[in-house]
């Protein structure tokens, strides 16, 4: 028979080896479901515990049912959208507007907006993706028109590491006038972005299109206000977005293997709102003039459209970590925001998140030395526990993302075969 001592030494290396491959499952996508669900849940707690006002360089108008209802009698919602667009204009002011609604204007109003375009304003258009599955099923293809409205606004960065990227087969677009004069386009979010849960947790950069890229709806507005050098784009997948504006600044944002970033999600959150019901005032009461004008004057606008209208089915709900829906050109508001106060969720370096694992997996180790089965369970235990106060505090107060499944999956390997082990060699010794 073997001895006690040799019986030891092979479980030691046994659990020891058992530990390490639980670790290193932690760098593939096995407990991606489990990540997304206590990932969820740390934000919801965050959100209390660690509630913070944040203020944004941004101006939101919202078209929403009560403000369509708040319009002068006689004043439709396109013929305020289209004064809303020469004022916005007069002061100069970049305009980001993710929704179709404006598509089912008449020729009269279309004509006012598209004239309030052309003059000079700084107007991002949305395109959304048509689904895969949809595509062999469509009658109609894109016309000569559309993939020459497409082609002018395809991007060329260097991608690394790109084969994971959404491929994109064809587009929904704006109609071809509003392409004509819209400074870019952008995806307002795209299918792969979505979490197997359905929660949007991250979003793409680029999305590819046969040999080239769209960018993001919120990226492209980044570009825009940033004044990012195109030439300077590279995304790694898996490591960094990194780009030069032309100020000389330099970001470098995390992205995962799909190069997608963590959306920072925040009820807390303070957009500048101009109501959009003003514009329509603005033209017989100077002080709601004065107003706008005091807003507006050199900012940055977004547009973001509530009334759910469905139109082309461009405006989606999307479900948030916080189990909220949200719209789908909220997200990108959000998104925009984080370019521009360059406030993404940052991840650990590959070295952090070895040291961290390896430390977790040796304290795991030398507790199951421990010949009292109860102190190594309550030592395995208050590892664990240490493990995650130490992850959500960095998540909480230096927004870094989590990763509380290895830890999860390391110590219930070992307190699963070492007590496993411990049952089985005390039947073995109440048989001898």
């Amino acid at each position: 028979a073997e001895s006690s001592g040799l019986v030891f030494l092979k479980r030691r290396i046994f659990c020891l080896l058992i530990l390490m491959l639980s670790a290193l499952l932690s760098f593939t996508e096995v407990f991606e479901g489990l990540d997304n669900m206590l990932y969820s849940k740390a934000f919801v707690l965050k959100e209390k515990l660690f509630k913070k006002n944040k203020t944004s360089p941004i101006v939101q108008i919202e078209i929403s049912d009560a403000a369509i209802q708040n319009l002068p009698e006689g004043i439709s919602v396109h013929a305020n959208l289209a004064q809303m667009f020469s004022v916005l204009n007069l002061y100069g002011t970049q305009i980001f507007f993710p929704s179709f609604i404006a598509e089912s204007s008449s020729s009269l109003q279309r004509q006012k907006m598209l004239g309030a375009i052309q003059s000079g304003t700084n107007c991002l258009l949305p395109a959304a993706a048509v689904p895969k599955k949809i595509v062999p099923l469509l009658k109609e293809k894109e016309s000569p028109s559309s993939e020459k409205s497409i082609e002018k606004y395809l991007w060329y960065p260097k991608v690394l590491n790109g084969k994971k990227l959404e491929s994109i087969e064809q587009l929904v677009l704006p109609s071809e006038d509003f392409c004509r004069f819209a400074k870019s386009l952008g995806i307002v979010a795209g299918k792969d972005d979505y979490d197997s849960d359905g929660v949007l947790r991250k979003i793409s950069v680029f999305y590819s299109y046969k040999d080239a890229f769209i960018p993001s709806f919120a990226f492209a507005a980044a570009t825009e206000v940033l004044q990012i050098q195109k030439e300077s784009i590279l995304l790694d997948c898996g490591n960094v977005l990194s780009f030069k504006c032309l100020n000389g600044q330099e970001y470098k944002i995390p992205v995962d293997s799909k190069g997608r970033i963590y959306i920072p999600y925040s009820s807390a959150m303070n957009f500048t709102k101009l109501n959009f019901e003003y514009f329509a005032s603005s033209l017989s009461d100077t002080g709601i003039e004065s107003t706008i004008e005091s807003m507006l004057k050199d900012k940055t606008v977004f547009i973001t459209d509530s009334t759910f209208c469905k139109i082309r089915g461009s405006e989606n709900f999307v479900l948030t970590p916080q189990n909220a829906a949200l719209a789908e050109n909220k997200i990108q508001l959000l998104v925009l925001n984080a370019f521009l106060t360059n406030s993404f969720m940052k991840q650990y370096p590959f070295w952090a998140t070895i040291l961290t694992l390896l430390t977790l997996v040796l304290a795991v180790y030398f507790a199951s030395f421990c010949k009292n089965s109860i102190l190594f369970i309550i030592l395995s235990l208050l590892t664990g526990a240490v493990f995650f106060c130490f992850e959500f505090f960095m998540f909480a107060l230096k927004d870094y993302v989590p990763c509380f499944a290895s830890a999860i999956t390391i110590i219930s390997v070992c307190l699963i075969t070492e007590i496993l082990f411990r049952i089985f060699n005390l039947k073995k010794e109440n048989y001898e």
